[in-house]
């Protein structure tokens, strides 16, 4: 399995879903004014997502990026599950998503835990 790379694991149907698209998604950090994170989310442009988020957050953090979009998902919805305390509405990916386990591993992975 590499790491942000072409393969997520061994079901061909899953390195599809995963390796989809272009690699230009950020996953980011949306930080309260004392710096805490405090949500989770993925744009291909940061600047424009910091102004439609408004004032909600002091500032977006950029925290990985070079991603396809399901990479990304897959990252922030494992940041989600490990984060209850920020204030995502939703899971980015269903559990009952055909490809979550595979999703939340490859993640796993990525993020080296």
């Amino acid at each position: 399995m590499s790491i942000g790379g072409a393969t997520g694991s061994l079901n061909p149907a899953f390195n599809s879903w995963l390796n989809s698209g272009p690699s230009n998604v950020s996953v980011y950090l949306g930080l309260d004014n004392s710096g805490n994170a405090v949500y989770v989310g993925i744009t291909n442009n940061i600047q424009r997502r910091q102004q439609e988020h408004g004032s909600r957050f002091s500032r977006l953090e950029e925290v990985h990026s070079g991603l396809t979009r399901n990479q990304a998902r897959s990252v922030e919805q494992v940041y989600i599950r490990d984060n209850q305390h920020f204030q995502n509405m939703r899971n980015e990916i269903s559990s009952s998503n055909q490809h979550y386990q595979d999703a939340i591993g490859w993640a796993e992975n990525y993020l080296g835990k």
